[in-house]
């Protein structure tokens, strides 16, 4: 087994975030909605390169894919693709608490600018961006699109899929980036804490500033975060004790995940016109 560094166990941990959301995101897609919203804006460049022929040959390989969809799949909004991206300006409790009161300085100085500034830095967040698209509009679009280019109306057809595109919602959601590398630090300590116990105490307790960076930042609430704390506490008397188990760092992560679900933000832009 290759031992890897206190260091090497933080650092995974601080990337894992980003890398395992963007994977849960992609799981999440449907491949056949994916193809069917890029088949889309193929078929309009095709048709506004006079590619007619190809554009014909996209629209009929597309419209029995999107029938099936319909026919199959039970969602109203389809998601067809996710952006993951992630904003992480401060990292320690002392540099955000630092910020806050330059931020605070600011405002009663009337210096709103800078004000902005440092709030922009006081972001660490995991955002993501989900494209989704409502079935039976696609459908209609595809089924209007084809029926049009069969009479060589490609004015209409190209009318038809640009329906299709401006009915595109963005749900955006806002992760804090705290509770989740938490998440990660705990899984890290899981897997050490029977041979490596010291190392383990040091990632747990980089996840309680984890937790109260999440705190100072405002992603979660004082009142909030004192249950998963004590656990996090307990969990490192146990370490010390010898009487540490999986199942217990199990429970303490499902206890942090909740409060990620719980803390997460999510809203749902205007229709976008693509």
């Amino acid at each position: 087994m290759v031992f890897e560094t206190l260091r090497e166990l933080r650092k995974r941990a601080q990337e894992s975030p980003v890398r395992e959301t963007r994977r849960e995101e992609e799981a999440k897609i449907i491949r056949e909605a994916a193809e069917a919203y890029v088949a889309l804006g193929e078929i309009v460049r095709l048709i506004a390169e006079g590619k007619l022929e190809d554009a014909l040959r996209v629209l009929e390989e597309t419209q029995p894919k999107v029938e099936k969809l319909y026919k199959e799949e039970g969602l109203a909004y389809m998601p067809v693709r996710s952006v993951v991206y992630e904003y992480r300006g401060v990292t320690t409790v002392e540099d955000a608490q630092k910020l806050l009161q330059d931020v605070r300085e600011a405002v009663e100085q009337n210096d709103l600018i800078r004000a902005r500034e440092l709030l922009n830095i006081l972001r660490n967040e995991i955002v993501i961006d989900t494209y989704v698209l409502p079935l039976n509009v696609l459908k209609e679009a595809i089924d209007l699109a084809l029926e049009f280019a069969r009479l060589d109306d490609w004015v209409k057809a190209v009318e038809a899929i640009r329906l299709a595109l401006a009915s595109i919602r963005i749900t955006k959601a806002i992760v804090p980036r705290p509770l989740l590398e938490a998440y990660y630090l705990l899984e890290e300590a899981a897997a050490i804490y029977e041979e490596r116990p010291e190392d383990a105490i040091e990632l747990l307790r980089d996840a309680r500033q984890q937790v109260e960076l999440a705190k100072v930042l405002g992603y979660v609430q004082e009142d909030t975060i004192q249950d998963l704390l004590a656990s996090i506490d307990k969990l490192e008397g146990e370490i010390r004790e010898k009487t540490a188990t999986k199942a217990g760092f199990a429970g303490v992560q499902e206890e942090m995940k909740r409060m990620k679900e719980e803390s997460t933000i999510t809203t749902q832009e205007e229709v976008q016109n693509v």
